[in-house]
């Protein structure tokens, strides 16, 4: 009896142990902003868009490109904010798109706390926001997602018409990371969070991926897994470097890589 208790109070205290972590290891938002497009002399507006239902503003930048007929929706990875991806924003501007940037809820210049439903709910109002106050057909636009970003990313594209998915250094889903992180923890008492592994499968558009071996963040593994799981049409680039530089690392096959996956968006429409 003795053991049976002392296996239940372990099992209670382990549980409530990896609710915390689930809490804490998920989002590391800044709210300061230290650069801005300006910053790499990017021509930007200031976007605000409202969340009626939870009473709060999501902060973007809208960075137009002069004839561009494709737009991207840019969704961050976990940490920091908007200001510090402009590197891949001004890499999208130079092949010609148009590029909303946001930070969820709790990032930046966004109100609130961020949640899991929150981020997908300011993805969803972003989305709606290049459809509505942009008039931007859905065939052109593509979601682009890095790392916990390509879980928004693939949310967005499972539950609307997009003309393309790109999803950068992501992963399956939180159990699959779990055990990767904490390989310790008996992976029943992890919540099948941040579930992309579910959602893949209900993208029937074009699919790009990315991910590097050299990742020691997100194991490319889980970046193949989820690949695997996609429907075609779907390409996967095997780059070089680590979770946070692998672009730049890889700079000529990033770039001929989404230039092909653009044109070829073009041209199936």
């Amino acid at each position: 009896m003795k053991i049976l208790v002392g296996l239940m109070i372990t099992l209670g205290v382990m549980f409530l142990a990896i609710r915390i972590l689930e809490k804490i290891s998920v989002f590391f938002p800044s709210k300061e902003i230290l650069q801005t497009p300006a910053s790499v002399r990017l021509d930007f507006e200031d976007v605000f868009i409202t969340d009626g239902q939870a009473a709060i503003r999501i902060h973007g930048w809208w960075i137009p490109r002069m004839g561009a007929d494709k737009t991207v929706l840019f969704l961050h990875g976990n940490a920091g904010n908007i200001g510090d991806r402009l590197d891949k924003a001004q890499l999208f501007h130079e092949l010609g798109v148009n590029v909303l940037m946001i930070d969820y809820r709790g990032f930046g210049r966004s109100e609130g706390k961020p949640t899991e439903a929150g981020m997908y709910r300011d993805s969803q109002l972003a989305l709606n926001f290049l459809y509505d106050d942009k008039g931007i057909p859905s065939q052109d636009v593509v979601v682009y997602g890095d790392s916990l970003g390509g879980v928004a990313a693939t949310y967005v594209a499972a539950h609307n018409e997009v003309g393309g998915l790109v999803v950068d250094s992501s992963f399956t889903h939180s159990r699959d990371m779990a055990r990767y992180m904490y390989p310790w923890v008996p992976s029943f008492l992890v919540r099948k969070m941040l579930d992309s592994l579910e959602r893949i499968v209900q993208v029937d558009e074009p699919k790009l991926f990315f991910h590097s071996p050299e990742d020691r963040t997100v194991p490319f593994a889980l970046g193949r897994k989820l690949f695997d799981a996609a429907a075609q049409p779907k390409t996967f680039i095997e780059t070089r470097g680590g979770h946070n530089d692998a672009h730049l690392h890889s700079d000529d096959l990033y770039r001929d890589a989404l230039s092909r996956f653009l044109e070829d968006l073009h041209v199936r429409q």
